[in-house]
């Protein structure tokens, strides 16, 4: 019996159409967009460990997003985004916040324009929960929660109940809410059996 371990020449071939291939997409992707000066504020660069964060960051701020500019999804490769938000709404520390609090990324944002310290705008908080609930009603919430956490507390069961803690009353709470919203984007992300 003859074993061998190298690659059919069929393999080879396709191995070698993919790299010309994948060569050829990498030349097509476009530069990100020119940061208009008046948005420079709002606009952050962002490199994200995969395709799911993009995803998910893109998930939690589509409804106050202005422009978006992805690169390749790549497998195995990081995931440059730039984001710029409409005036009004996110600015860097609620774009922070996101990212640490509630998608707990390690991605930063590259904002060479620093701000004053500001405290968080819990409207813009309001607006987040707010689109993340809209989205996630297409899906079976109160099944999602029962698996993330088969006995429930107080959180778990405001996200079954649609009840969403007022940032402002208790920052705390808010954020757990979210961060139970993450998990079940988790979910939805990689299971269709939630849909409605």
């Amino acid at each position: 019996m003859n074993t061998t371990i190298n690659p059919s020449q069929s393999t080879e071939k396709q191995t070698a159409n993919a790299s010309v291939e994948n060569q050829h997409f990498s030349s097509r992707i476009a530069d990100p967009y020119d940061t208009p000066t008046d948005a420079l504020h709002r606009t952050f660069e962002l490199s994200l460990t995969s395709p799911y964060e993009a995803w998910l960051l893109t998930t939690f701020t589509m409804s106050v997003g202005e422009r978006l500019w992805v690169s390749s999804y790549r497998p195995l490769q990081q995931v440059k985004v730039k984001l710029t938000f409409r005036q009004g709404t996110l600015e860097l520390p609620e774009l922070t916040w996101l990212l640490e609090r509630v998608l707990r990324v390690s991605a930063r944002p590259s904002e060479q324009r620093r701000q004053h310290a500001r405290p968080l705008r819990w409207e813009v908080l309001s607006t987040l929960a707010k689109h993340v609930d809209h989205y996630l009603r297409s899906y079976d919430v109160i099944a999602m929660v029962k698996d993330l956490a088969p006995v429930m507390d107080r959180a778990h069961f405001d996200v079954a109940a649609w009840n969403i803690p007022s940032p402002r009353d208790n920052l705390e709470a808010f954020e757990k809410h979210m961060s139970i919203f993450t998990d079940c984007l988790a979910l939805a992300y990689v299971d269709d059996s939630y849909l409605r």
